[in-house]
Parts: structure tokens; sequence; C-alpha cells
């Protein structure tokens, strides 16, 4: 059983260690959860033989999708040619009326050239403006690797999920598997006390018969708290690896920010004011 454990310990952290990438930020890997329903967090990566031509081409990728999602009715190759001619992002949005706004970018140089990998806020749907709501973890490179939040989880129930910023879920994770424990071993305390009584040739048959349906009650009950525990634990593992990291903002500041404005049908550029609670 020893062996056993010390194998399982040894794998995870291989996987963790293969898995992690503690280069880039985090979103490079576990795209953002949107602020509101109106828009969606995209990640795009491309290459090209120049940063330029790579940023292009990956913005390329986030306008196709985000057609294709809203129903614009713009010529493809047009998108294309103003992104490849020189174009910036904010341009082409306000030309062709479709809502992207760029927010990070990681680059990184490869074999032939650089790859780029943008992190872009997009329309949801073509019947809703978005609005857009201020991203602060582009230079976040704290890694929320799956790999580790499964270690973490399983070292103790509802860490991995803390890591990931979902503090919510991991301490209502780590309170119940508590609760559930703590269950099964007062339960089972219980369960002796009775079968103590019943092994004692003093008690009566009446004591008896009662300490006999108080030691099934408490028997049953230490059965149900350690399988709920156990299912919980299941589920920590799952939801560790699977649920999506949660990127703090800034708290209590006013900032500044370039915006796409809808002026009658048009978009605008100006300025967006952002105040975080």
């Amino acid at each position: 059983m020893k062996k056993t454990i010390i194998l399982m310990f040894m794998c995870a952290s291989v996987f963790c260690a293969i898995a992690q990438n503690t280069d880039r930020p985090g979103w490079t890997s576990n795209t953002p959860k949107a602020g509101n329903n109106t828009y969606l967090y995209v990640v795009e990566r491309a290459s090209g033989t120049s940063e330029n031509e790579a940023r292009n081409n990956a913005l390329a990728q986030v306008y196709r999708t985000t057609m294709m999602r809203i129903g614009a009715v713009v010529s493809w190759d047009e998108i294309n040619n103003s992104l490849q001619s020189g174009e910036d992002w904010g341009t082409v949005s306000m030309k062709y009326n479709i809502p992207v706004n760029k927010v990070c970018e990681y680059i990184e140089q490869v074999q032939n050239g650089y790859m780029v990998i943008v992190l872009c806020q997009v329309a949801k749907s073509g019947n809703v403006y978005p609005e857009w709501d201020e991203f602060s973890g582009c230079n976040d490179v704290k890694t929320y690797n799956n790999g580790t939040a499964l270690l973490k989880s399983a070292l103790l129930p509802g860490l991995g999920q803390m890591g990931k910023n979902r503090v919510g879920s991991g301490v209502s994770t780590l309170l119940g598997e508590v609760v559930l424990v703590g269950g099964g071993v007062g339960s089972y305390y219980m369960a002796n006390r009775m079968l103590a009584t019943m092994q004692n040739y003093q008690t009566s048959l009446t004591t008896f018969k009662t300490a006999k349906k108080y030691y099934n009650m408490w028997r049953t009950a230490n059965i149900a708290a350690y399988s709920a525990a156990g299912a919980l634990y299941v589920w920590n593992l799952y939801r560790a690896y699977s649920i999506k990291p949660k990127y703090k903002k800034d708290k209590s500041s006013l900032t500044f920010h370039p915006a796409l404005l809808p002026v009658e049908d048009e978009l605008s550029a100006g300025f967006g004011i952002t105040l975080n609670f």
C-alpha cells in the first residue's frame, strides 16, 4: 500500500512537471472568463517571419471567428488585407463594425521567426453591443496549471481550486469534506459505544435492543458519511483539474483606456473609464 501511494505521487509530480509552463502568462493556456454576458474572451496564436506578421495573422483568426459568430456580412479578404497592410486592430474594428478589443499579447521567438499569442474580447452576438471589462492579468505569469491544481487538491481538498482564484468553490469543498469526515468519525465513535453496550453481559434485554437499534443507525450514518466524503473527494479532483481560473482585477481603482463607442449604428474611437470596486 505504501509503495502504491509513493508511486502515485511520483506519477503526479512527473505529470505536473511535463504539463507546467511557467514562462507564458496564465491566459495563454487558460482562457479567462468574461465579466458579463455581452462578450467572450478569445485566445489565438499564429506564426510569422516578423512580429508584426505573426500578430496580424493571429488577429486575422480572431476576426474570422468573430465574423462567423455574429454573422457579419463583410468580405473576409478585405479584413485580412487591411490587417496585413498595417492597419491596427482598432481601425479595422471601426471600419468593418466588428467589435473586437485586443487586451493582451505574448511574443515568443521560434525557429523560423516569431509566434504571437493574442487575447481579445469579442462580441458574443451580433444584436448586443459588448460592454468591455478591464483585464489586468496580461503579465500574470503565475501558472494556473491543471496538473498542479490536481496534485494540490489530492493533498488538501479544495486547495487546487483556491490556487486558480476560485476561493469560494475551494473553501466550500474543504468545509464539506471536513463536515463529512467529521460526521464519519463521530458516527463511528457512537456506533462503538452502542456496540460496547451490547457486549456488556450486565446489559438488560431492553437496553440491548435499544443499543442495537442505535448501533445500526450509527453504522448506516458512518457508511453514508464516508461514502459522501469519498464522492466529494473525487469531485474535488475533477473540479481542480477542469475548472477555469479566475483572474483577479484591480480593486478600488479608476482607470482610463481607449475604447470603441457606438455612435448611430457606427463605431467611434474614444476613451473609456472603468471604476473597479
